[in-house]
């Protein structure tokens, strides 16, 4: 069957008619879709966790090498985000801010990804997860931002751009 132009549905800039759940391309793109192109419905979809990378190697001057201040930090929050399926935890080798340390990574699907370092207080970085995962787009804005995101910012770096196959 050959598409002529103008052959296929409309989209229009407005919301579902009433009493029609919301779609993924509701949520996605903003706009109505006819049903029979939907697959997703949002009310099914639960938003992602953000991720938490903290650096294991992140040492403070005064630390042995048997126990760094990045895997204590990482120790900390395994113990205070216990039971939480709102943040994952992830641990990694090196973020390459050594001389800050230690330091923590947040990171989503389709928001922003923020680097800090001088993380030191568990509590702050699980505050400034919070807001980070309360965000639409990952960008905290300045007045909401905990010191550890004021202070501390190494980079703020843009979402990557979806990968269509």
């Amino acid at each position: 069957m050959t598409r002529e132009p103008g052959d296929l549905p409309p989209r229009m800039d407005v919301g579902p008619p009433v009493g029609r759940e919301r779609t993924y391309h509701d949520a996605c793109l903003g706009g109505y879709w006819p049903s029979h192109i939907c697959f997703f419905k949002v009310s099914s979809m639960t938003a992602p966790p953000i991720t938490l990378h903290v650096c294991l190697n992140c040492r403070s001057p005064e630390d042995a090498d048997t126990c760094r201040a990045g895997t204590r930090l990482h120790a900390a929050l395994t113990d205070r985000l216990d039971g939480r399926d709102d943040i994952s935890l992830s641990g990694v080798d090196c973020l390459s801010v050594c001389k800050r340390p230690v330091t923590v990574a947040f990171a989503a699907t389709n928001k922003w990804t923020y680097v800090a370092a001088d993380a030191i207080d568990p509590d702050e970085v699980i505050t400034a997860a919070e807001r980070y995962a309360a965000s639409e787009d990952g960008r905290v804005p300045w007045r909401e931002r905990p010191t550890l995101l004021k202070s501390g910012l190494v980079a703020r770096i843009p979402p990557q751009p979806e990968t269509r196959r």
